[in-house]
């Protein structure tokens, strides 16, 4: 049974805690992240990566960067100073295959590839080719490495490579395997180095918290930590804290139930997809054939919500849905994206405005603003008026067309 004033309690807790947080962010900015105006999907991270480890990129440290990175995966032996390149996306060339190493750097007597999973899944045979690749390169190397990057450091899928071959690798030390842990605590050092510029430290910091919270979601602030003190410094506090966890799903789909109830659209419009079950809110605009406005989260069921246009049918070639997405791109050209269902689609970052696309839409583990919106009918609201948005930046530049 949950106890209304452990209810009471921790809700002036939370506005404490909160308040203290404010006070430090007004006084130090630390919520504040250049990553919070750029793409750092899988692909930046590697190119972020990438270019600090090339000894002769724009940052001027040389091979600071790349030393210190080769001595945490155990080749600090390897000279830094004789690499050639450092390249992302490099393809596979010995093997004659289309698959591409994400990092690929290149030195005088060594290789080392770095297969980058922050969330992705694994591809068949994946890691094992890129280990054949490496092995066939060794005719005039001395020495390779692959690193499977990946936020805890774990082993690749048993049909990217077979367990005892993956054994096998780790054990000859043709593969290590990393975790995005190391990677900040790396940077934490890289951080501390007062030889490096301090706009250059600034952008570590900010890439260090990034990592942090994005790839390893890790909650940093004041207000988690004054809760977690209170809660595990009483049992009957943290009992009632376990009892309230095993509803979470019920006020999940509770809050979803209610989004979708109240979700009013426009005259002429249609709904099409809802909120719950299937984790996506769709409206069809008028005139609209075989595509549809949608919500869905990209990963999981809430996390890095997405919106834009989606067709009915990916398998079709639905040349209304492309034409009002290329409207979109023209109005809407930043963080734009598409894939084989979305002509266009972009996550939340209030690029349009706060108001219709919030930045905290975008987690909503990590942001509690959708939950509580959905419960005061503001999230459907919010939906049906971004929708609209959409649509008049179509017809406007449809008519303009014509």
């Amino acid at each position: 049974m949950v106890s209304h004033d452990w209810l009471d309690q921790m809700t002036e807790c939370l506005k404490e805690a909160r308040q203290v947080r404010e006070s430090i962010s007004k006084n130090d900015a630390i919520e504040f992240n250049v990553f919070r105006y750029i793409t750092a999907d899988e692909n930046g991270l590697s190119r972020i990566l990438a270019d600090l480890l090339n000894v002769r990129d724009v940052h001027g440290q040389q091979t600071l960067f790349l030393s210190s990175f080769l001595e945490l995966v155990g080749r600090g032996a390897w000279d830094a100073t004789s690499c050639r390149f450092v390249q992302c996306e490099q393809q596979t060339d010995a093997l004659g295959t289309k698959r591409r190493i994400d990092i690929v750097v290149q030195g005088e007597r060594w290789t080392l590839g770095i297969e980058n999973k922050p969330s992705a899944a694994d591809q068949p045979n994946q890691v094992l080719d890129y280990l054949h690749e490496l092995r066939k390169r060794r005719s005039v190397l001395n020495d390779t490495l692959l690193i499977y990057l990946t936020p805890e450091g774990r082993r690749p899928s048993i049909f990217s490579i077979d367990e005892h071959q993956c054994d096998a690798a780790i054990q000859s030390g043709e593969l290590v395997l990393l975790s995005y842990q190391s990677i900040v605590r790396w940077l934490d050092g890289l951080c501390k180095n007062d030889e490096i510029p301090n706009r250059l430290r600034v952008f570590l910091f900010d890439l260090q918290r990034f990592i942090a919270v994005n790839v390893l979601n890790c909650r940093e602030g004041k207000v988690v930590d004054v809760l977690l003190d209170k809660i595990f410094n009483d049992e009957s506090t943290l009992d009632t804290t376990l009892s309230l966890l095993s509803l979470q799903n019920s006020i999940y789909q509770t809050l979803t139930k209610k989004a979708t109830a109240d979700l009013i659209p426009p005259i002429g419009w249609e709904v099409c997809r809802k909120l719950y079950p299937e984790f996506g809110i769709g409206l069809r605009p008028p005139g609209a054939v075989g595509w549809h406005f949608c919500i869905e989260p990209a990963r999981g069921y809430y996390q890095d919500w997405i919106y834009g246009i989606k067709l009915d049918n990916a398998s079709n070639n639905n040349e209304s849905g492309f034409a009002a997405a290329e409207c979109l791109k023209a109005d809407f050209p930043v963080g734009t994206k598409s894939s084989l269902w979305w002509p266009w689609y972009r996550r939340f970052n209030g690029y349009i405005s706060h108001d219709l696309d919030p930045i905290e839409y975008g987690d909503w583990l990590a942001h509690n603003r959708a939950w509580l919106e959905m419960n005061n009918g503001e999230f459907s609201r919010r939906c049906v008026d971004l929708f609209v948005r959409l649509h008049e930046s179509i017809k406007s530049r449809s008519l303009a067309n014509e």
